[in-house]
């Protein structure tokens, strides 16, 4: 067996990504949770939910220029639905317990929609991640 090829790591700094890709050879990392607004004391907010390649200067920050690029992607790991991102913590709408990291997570998708209308929530992220961004950018992820 060989050596990884990416890496699951939560909250990376970027010297941690520059290290991955200039000591490691590993150019894609799983580096961000939790981009969603008001969430877990501040963890990732702000920062980006799509991959990106990120500036030497901060994990968050997309590179500015070739110089500056760290040549890791970097994913975020917890994609969500970006209606329910939009609301701190969770409440109800029309009646449904919506949340901000209601998405492809299933702890709270699941617990708060209940199995059969969170899992078709988690598939309908999913897709939108995978099938329809696959569609419009020719990469998915």
């Amino acid at each position: 067996m060989g050596r990884p090829q990416a890496v699951i790591g939560g909250f990376m700094a970027a010297e941690n990504l520059r290290y991955l890709s200039e000591k490691e050879g590993i150019h894609v990392c799983q580096g961000t949770i939790w981009s969603q607004y008001a969430v877990d004391n501040g963890a990732g907010d702000g920062s980006i939910v799509y991959r990106n390649y990120p500036s030497k200067e901060h994990f968050n920050k997309p590179a500015q220029s070739a110089k500056d690029l760290i040549d890791c992607v970097n994913l975020d790991g917890w994609m969500i639905d970006f209606l329910n991102a939009r609301y701190p913590g969770a409440r109800r709408i029309d009646g449904v317990n919506c949340g901000s990291r209601m998405g492809v997570g299933p702890i709270e998708t699941v617990i708060r929609l209940g199995t059969e209308l969170g899992v078709s929530q988690m598939l309908a992220t999913t897709s939108t991640h995978f099938d329809k961004g696959f569609e419009l950018n020719g990469f998915a992820g």
